[in-house]
């Protein structure tokens, strides 16, 4: 199968639920902690709302293909999260057991059934 060039809306453009915004305040408060603790010394935070507006995008836009959705480097689990409030059946694979263990915590807090394993 080729690649294909699919256009997707302007992040800024892309409303976002409730749900989402709080998940994203959420962990902006506790990456401070993971950063102070330098267990995740490779540990980059991505920037989170331009993230959750271009999945919300693919989802307005009815651009994915399928319902999974995995996040590889998923450090706190935050974009695998996002994912699976917009419906996608998401997980997240971290190299780090720490991030693993803070993104399953932040899941559990948040009611949300998505799955991080520790590996590459």
């Amino acid at each position: 199968m080729a690649l294909v060039d699919v256009p997707i809306p302007e992040p800024r453009a892309a409303a976002l639920p409730p749900a989402v915004l709080s998940l994203i305040e959420e962990a902006e408060r506790r990456v401070p902690a993971i950063l102070g603790r330098r267990t995740a010394p490779g540990f980059v935070c991505s920037e989170f709302e331009p993230v959750g507006r271009a999945l919300q995008g693919i989802v307005d836009g009815d651009l994915a293909t399928g319902d999974a959705c995995c996040e590889w480097g998923s450090g706190l689990g935050v974009v695998a999260l996002m994912a699976a409030f917009l419906g996608f059946d998401s997980c997240g694979i971290e190299i780090d057991g720490d991030l693993v263990d803070e993104a399953n915590a932040l899941a559990e807090d948040l009611g949300l059934d998505v799955e991080f394993v520790c590996g590459t």
